[in-house]
């Protein structure tokens, strides 16, 4: 995986696709779906996000500017760029997890869907994430994309 950073914006392209431009989009259509939900239910939200997140060992956790950390082309190699690659998608998981804080899940379910596949994805065992949101890490990530799409907002 080559470095690259984004002419146009300024960011790393491989952090850009799998976080920024997620979330932002996100960000932007979620009062959208609380406007047009149907009466009584909640609007729905459904991110498509690989296991390979689980891999992720977020080296950068405690950068001082973490977007800026991902623009870093210091010390590049296959390695870093296969962690910096599951932590994006790590990062666009805890944003589903923590979109409360942008609008009430009666108002917009968000969830997180795994295309379910073997091979380079498939879910390791052990990761620090699962410690952190055990349970909603579990329900999240063995939904298909058309049950997360359906799901109630309690995760059932």
């Amino acid at each position: 995986m080559k470095f690259q950073i984004n002419e146009s914006t300024r960011h790393e392209e491989v952090f850009q696709v799998n976080y920024l431009s997620t979330a932002l989009l996100s960000i932007l259509l979620l009062p959208i779906l609380k406007k047009k939900r149907p009466t009584g239910k909640p609007g729905r939200l459904t991110i498509v996000s690989p296991g390979l997140a689980l891999t992720a060992t977020f080296a950068n956790q405690k950068a001082e500017c973490l977007i800026s950390s991902f623009e870093d082309p210091a010390k590049w190699t296959m390695s870093v760029a296969s962690d910096r690659h599951s932590t994006s998608k790590l990062l666009g998981q805890m944003f589903v997890v923590n979109q409360k804080g942008l609008v009430a899940p009666d108002d917009v379910a968000s969830t997180s869907s795994n295309r379910v596949r073997s091979g380079h994805d498939a879910q390791p065992e052990r990761s620090w994430l699962r410690e952190v949101y055990p349970r909603r890490m579990e329900l999240s990530l063995r939904r298909t994309v058309d049950v997360a799409a359906w799901t109630g907002s309690k995760g059932d």
